[in-house]
């Protein structure tokens, strides 16, 4: 990006605004790929299931199907969903 922010320093940003109760579900819908879309109820058992502290639970019983990146925004979406 302009300012040389790596995809993970902006997702830990969005995951503070989420934290602090200043962004919500609703606020980050538009990075909902239709591809994520599909396995995102997978994915939010996963989480529900291992919590979203770490990842690699969520990678490892997913049998590694899914790039950290995707459970990232995952993540994300989980988040902002329970905040």
């Amino acid at each position: 990006t302009s300012r040389g922010m790596v995809f993970a320093t902006i997702v830990s940003h969005i995951e503070k605004l989420i934290a602090q109760g200043k962004l919500q579900g609703s606020d980050i819908a538009y990075i909902v790929t239709p591809e994520l879309e599909k396995i995102l109820p997978k994915l939010r058992t996963v989480f529900a299931k291992h919590g979203t502290e770490f990842l690699t639970p969520v990678y490892k019983e997913l049998g590694e199907q899914y790039d950290y990146d995707t459970l990232r925004i995952a993540r994300l979406i989980v988040l902002a969903e329970n905040a």
